[in-house]
């Protein structure tokens, strides 16, 4: 009887460490979601508010906007969202979440492109060289290192002669490999934005561009610090179903 009632009341305490876990996992994710957010609108204002806008090779300088926009939304806010996927939707069933994780990597994968086409041509029209900045380098080797996660996750989770004991062994690289090219991303990122602060007149002056930047630099950093933070508490999992 004894026995009974401690067990009743362990599965009463774990019930409860479970529901608060949870009920702190969806402030944190929506605190993370308001910075990711205004990264973006910050990213937004300037673009369109201090230099022009979007327009495709009829205006080469204004062409690069597309790719400081098209990165930082697909490879550090769509790809935090990828990241978080499994644990977003942690009562999902799993299939369907591996398919709306693979759906972020298409997204993604389509703004890269945009933006690396958006940068070669911004470049070429004007005569300027490419690929020697350290901004640069480090594009290519996250895009690189994205590429290569996403095809070997996408066999190894989605192809269905995949056997489970070898998916059980990669699945901690994996979700490393993610996290890495995540904060990778958000390095280059900022590395991008501090190319572009340095062409700004008045910078040191408290310009209203500088501010701009300033403030968008620090949301993408805290974006990324918070994110990384939900990432890594092992109590956020997703918890296996019967469905899975």
């Amino acid at each position: 009887m004894f026995q009974s009632q401690n067990s009743s009341k362990l599965n009463g305490d774990v019930e409860m460490a479970r529901r608060h876990s949870y009920a702190c996992y969806n402030i944190l994710f929506w605190l993370t979601q308001g910075v990711g957010l205004l990264a973006i609108i910050l990213l937004c204002i300037w673009v369109f508010g201090f230099r022009n806008g979007l327009a495709w090779n009829s205006q080469p300088k204004v062409q690069f906007n597309w790719h400081a926009l098209c990165m930082p939304i697909g490879l550090i806010y769509l790809c935090a969202l990828e990241l978080m996927t499994f644990r977003i939707f942690r009562y999902g069933k799993k299939k369907d979440l591996k398919l709306l994780h693979a759906g972020y990597i298409i997204l993604i994968v389509i703004l890269i492109v945009i933006g690396y086409w958006a940068i070669l041509d911004c470049h070429n029209y004007q005569g300027k060289p490419n690929w020697y900045s350290l901004h640069s380098w480090m594009g290519v080797l996250t895009t690189a290192l994205y590429f290569t996660q996403g095809i070997l996750g996408c066999a190894s989770f989605l192809w269905p002669g995949v056997q489970v004991e070898y998916r059980v062994k990669y699945k901690p690289l994996h979700v490393f490999m993610g996290l890495t090219t995540f904060i990778m991303a958000t390095t280059t990122a900022l590395l991008g934005l501090f190319e572009e602060i340095k062409n700004i007149e008045g910078y040191n002056q408290f310009s209203g561009e500088g501010i701009m930047m300033n403030l968008c630099g620090i949301s993408f950093a805290i974006f990324a610090v918070l994110v990384v933070y939900i990432q890594t508490r092992p109590n956020y999992r997703r918890e296996p179903l019967v469905s899975d």
